[in-house]
């Protein structure tokens, strides 16, 4: 059950970090959805991945590259400040990177 929940949060994530269509941004990348997804993408896909294989088989080996994946993830969207404070969501981004931290940090593998 508890997998569920960070799946969610990381759908959340992806949903304020990828909302705007405002191209100033990240490094080498502009803010609006389209650029972000595309990122984003290898982080999703091995996030979605070790999520997968952890459901499936819930060893500490497969917890440890969920939680890697996902930290991954987090160090990614936390390069993009510029665009959450440019489409005016510096609080929700802020808010859903602490939750994700939180949420990481309370995996016990």
């Amino acid at each position: 059950m508890k997998l569920f929940y960070y799946v969610v949060l990381f759908c959340l994530l992806t949903t304020v970090v990828s909302c705007g269509n405002d191209d100033d941004g990240g490094p080498g990348v502009g803010c609006n959805s389209i650029a972000l997804n595309e990122r984003f993408a290898d982080e999703i896909t091995a996030v979605s991945n070790a999520s997968s294989a952890y459901a499936m088989d819930p060893t500490p080996a497969n917890c440890q590259s969920f939680k890697d994946a996902y930290n991954d993830y987090i160090n990614a969207l936390d390069a993009y400040e510029n665009c959450a404070v440019t489409l005016n969501q510096r609080a929700e981004w802020e808010q859903a990177l602490d939750a994700a931290r939180s949420s990481l940090n309370s995996i016990v593998c």
